[in-house]
């Protein structure tokens, strides 16, 4: 038997979820448990933190579906209002890349910022729109607030194709260097350290068109967690990596301090010994 460690009536802060198949058969394992063997005082809110990718499948497999089965499964059924972020792009289209008007890309802004679910889980600051925006929310973003994070990495062999799943076009040498030198973490895309710093500006770009969870907030997960840490401590950011291909992105995440918890394959974890060997006496 599993205990929360607060005490009675104690508010928890929210735990995230991003998508994926990885984290999708973290949550399926978990949710089959039998609903008796886990007890929480206080379960957290399980929250979406990602829309959903343009015109992919599967459904099944996306942030939104991910969290309310979490939720469902440690609050012992829906008994509060769910979250969801399904009719949320994970990208805002670039206007002057695919034949939209700066008029319609403001236009789907607005009604990105509308989703009340979007509001209480990025606030209305998240995407900048130009105009005022109706506030229905008006507390501490929940992303904000996050105590756990379950996300997971790319792998370093990915092949990134923004223009079809996101309609964010790429020419061919940028294509090229995002497979070369990006990985992500969460939808987060992110340089790696032998990019030596260069296409800042590209990786920018595509932060500015993701609508989902930032590097920043990902960041202050994982600290509030190492502030934190001892007996109750919060989670963090747990990162569920399946494969040693995925090695050189889980790497890039431990050095830069993004992940608390690692769950991860036999085969990953003897490619982490020996990218991070034991030093000797």
């Amino acid at each position: 038997m599993q205990r929360a460690s607060q005490e009675p009536g104690q508010v928890r802060s929210p735990w995230g979820v991003t998508w994926g198949h990885n984290v999708g058969c973290v949550i399926n394992e978990i949710v089959k448990t039998p609903a008796n063997r886990i007890e929480f005082a206080n379960a957290p809110r399980v929250v979406p933190l990602c829309g959903d990718p343009f015109d992919v499948v599967p459904t099944s497999l996306s942030s939104s579906v991910l969290a309310e089965q979490l939720d469902v499964f440690l609050n012992k059924g829906p008994g509060r209002e769910m979250l969801s972020l399904r009719n949320v792009p994970a990208y805002i289209p670039e206007s002057s890349k695919i034949n939209f008007t700066r008029s319609e890309i403001a236009g789907l802004k607005k009604f990105v910022l509308r989703c009340k679910a979007y509001q209480k889980i990025f606030g209305v600051d998240r995407l900048q729109v130009g105009t005022r925006t109706k506030r229905t929310y008006s507390g501490i973003p929940l992303a904000d607030q996050l105590d756990g994070i379950l996300t997971s990495v790319s792998s370093d062999e990915r092949i990134f194709s923004y223009g079809p799943v996101t309609m964010i076009p790429m020419t061919g040498s940028e294509n090229e260097w995002l497979n070369k030198y990006a990985f992500d973490i969460g939808g987060v895309c992110l340089a790696r350290s032998s990019s030596g710093g260069k296409n800042d500006a590209l990786l920018k770009r595509l932060g500015a068109q993701w609508t989902g969870i930032t590097l920043e907030q990902l960041d202050a997960c994982a600290e509030r967690a190492c502030r934190n840490d001892g007996k109750g401590s919060p989670p963090g950011v747990v990162v569920v990596a399946i494969g040693a291909q995925k090695a050189r992105s889980v790497a890039e995440c431990l050095r830069r301090g993004l992940i608390n918890h690692l769950i991860c394959s036999a085969d990953l974890a003897g490619q982490l010994e020996k990218l991070f060997p034991t030093p000797t006496a």
